[in-house]
């Protein structure tokens, strides 16, 4: 049983890392011209330029992140040591 906590814990611990490292990334990479490029418009997607599309794309990433990490975050309390 010690042995399945311990990987447990490991597992959401990696996880954790990779959904604090990828809203990390996508929130730094919102700034830089693949999304926010200088005076461009297009392409357009379904009318909207690529800045607001883009954006959306962003925002999106950043909620599925924000809730796969709510599901490995905290690390799981050792059921032995529980008070």
């Amino acid at each position: 049983m010690e042995r399945s906590f311990a990987s447990n814990t490991k597992k959401r611990r990696t996880l954790w890392r990779v959904c604090y490292t990828g809203v990390v990334l996508v929130s730094a990479a919102a700034f830089t011209p693949l999304v926010i490029p200088s005076g461009v418009m297009e392409p357009a997607l379904l009318g909207m330029p690529r800045t607001l599309w883009a954006g959306i794309v962003v925002t999106g990433l950043l909620v599925l992140l924000t809730y796969a990490a709510t599901h490995v975050y905290p690390p799981e309390i050792d059921p032995e040591n529980a008070e």
